[in-house]
């Protein structure tokens, strides 16, 4: 478990974040209701919304249909494929999996940054 301990302070501050956007975005959306970002609903809580805004619509029309319209060949297939397959996997929505998964990465790339830190600092 020692070998573990640096994880510690990057684990924290991941969920300190989120947490945070949570409650800004909650907080935003009593303020100004019309700031709700019309898209997919994740689990009928519009302050899910702050982790699932801008590209996550397209990447969930990606995963769901597909290549439909011409632009969205801007946006690389690999996430909306695994987004999709872990919805399949889990029975869970496919908005839900991709803020699941872009999460999931971005605590794996905040470990992997710091723990390089570590070995640089020495």
């Amino acid at each position: 478990m020692s070998r573990l301990r640096w994880a510690a302070f990057p684990v924290a501050t991941f969920f300190f974040t989120r947490a945070a956007i949570l409650a800004f975005t909650s907080w935003s959306l009593r303020m100004d209701p019309r700031l709700h970002f019309e898209g997919p609903p994740l689990l009928q809580v519009p302050s899910l919304g702050g982790l699932c805004r801008w590209d996550c619509l397209y990447y969930t029309h990606i995963a769901l249909e597909g290549y439909r319209e011409p632009f969205w060949t801007n946006f690389f297939p690999l996430f909306p494929l695994l987004g999709k397959g872990l919805s399949l996997l889990t029975g869970l929505s496919v908005p839900i999996t991709l803020v699941l998964l872009a999460n999931l990465a971005g605590l794996g790339a905040l470990l992997a940054v710091y723990r390089l830190f570590l070995e640089t600092e020495g």
